[in-house]
């Protein structure tokens, strides 16, 4: 099942193909790799739902959600958009994070 429905998610991960969006709470510091997902998406498994994506991992190369940030990557030529709200969100955050549909 889908968590509840947060206004200010503190990182949304869009695919363009797919009709779901990842969305990470509690983390000030992420990053995305495109050479060793197998080795980092290990650390938030446990707090996804549903299906997981070996596409998101912890890093300190992104900056702290302090402010908007947007940040586009090329992954194995699909682009994910990675959108890091503020920090005040993540403190509101009450789980790490969860799969939920984009309509929400």
């Amino acid at each position: 099942m889908y968590e509840e429905n947060y206004d200010f998610p503190a990182i949304i991960i869009n695919h363009s193909s797919d009709d779901y969006e990842i969305r990470i709470y509690d983390f000030k510091e992420v990053t995305v790799y495109d050479d060793n997902l197998d080795d980092c998406y290990s650390a938030i498994q446990e707090a996804l739902e549903g299906e997981i994506y070996k596409y998101i991992c912890l890093n300190k190369e992104i900056p702290k959600a302090t402010s908007i940030e947007e940040i586009s990557l090329d992954y194995n030529q699909t682009l994910f958009n990675i959108k890091i709200n503020t920090e005040e969100a993540i403190k509101k955050s009450k789980r790490l994070g969860v799969i939920v549909p984009k309509e929400l």
